[in-house]
Order: C-alpha cells, then sequence, then structure tokens
C-alpha cells in the first residue's frame, strides 16, 4: 500500500519526517547519498550544506529523489522527486511528485528494530 502525497501539502506532510537522504546522480550514473534535515520554503525544498560531491552531481544533472524514512518500523516512508537549483551552496528542490510505500515488514517478526525496516540501496563511485 502506498501514500500520495499532494506536493502542494509536502511542509505538512514532512512534519510527520525526521531527517532524510538526498539522492543526487553523477554524470557516470553514479548515485550520491547524502543526510539532511530539510526545510520547506515557498514550496521548494531546501537543503543547506550538502557537500561537494552532491554540488557537483547537480552541475550536470538536475533531477533528484529525496526519501524520508519513517519514525515507527511499519510506518511509510515518503519519497519525493523533484529538480534542484543550487545558488550559494544551497539548494532548492522544486517537488513533482510526492509518496511512498508502507516498510516491508519481515514474515513472523515479533517487533522489528531499527534495522529491520530498510531499504537497500547500491552506490558505488567516489564519496
Amino acid at each position: 500500500m502506498s501514500i500520495p502525497v499532494d506536493v502542494a501539502d509536502l511542509a505538512r506532510a514532512l512534519t510527520d519526517f525526521d531527517a532524510g537522504y538526498l539522492l543526487t546522480v553523477s554524470g557516470e550514473g553514479r548515485v550520491k547519498v547524502i543526510g539532511m534535515v530539510p526545510e520547506v520554503v515557498d514550496g521548494q525544498v531546501v537543503v543547506s550544506s550538502p557537500g561537494r560531491g552532491s554540488l557537483r552531481n547537480l552541475t550536470l544533472n538536475k533531477t533528484v529523489t529525496m526519501i524520508f524514512p519513517p519514525r515507527d518500523a511499519g510506518g511509510h516512508t515518503l519519497l519525493v522527486d523533484g529538480d534542484a537549483t543550487v545558488a550559494g551552496g544551497v539548494v532548492r528542490v522544486s517537488p513533482s511528485g510526492a509518496g511512498g510505500p508502507r516498510a516491508a515488514r519481515p514474515r513472523g517478526a515479533r517487533a522489528l528494530t531499527d534495522f529491520d525496516a530498510g531499504y537497500l540501496l547500491t552506490v558505488s563511485g567516489e564519496g
């Protein structure tokens, strides 16, 4: 089951999540993942100080995805797609879509820890 999120309601939706991850892609197709605590300003998701690798990727590819894991095991993850601009080392993402799946629950699980409901991201290249 997945949850749709209207991008106009993204600021409210993000109050249900803590820190997230910004995914950018290099010219060679390598994914860069960084942790972030964004804020929503005028309908854009603002990420301060993303790092040189992410900024370099954004000069080549403006398309990004942001992932916000659930606070509680079994909750929904929020995925936000968008296009980014960079000014003064600050990234501003104009969201184009948002929503997300419920985290998978292992069969027969009694209780979940922080590591039981996770995601596998394969990342290669420079850090």
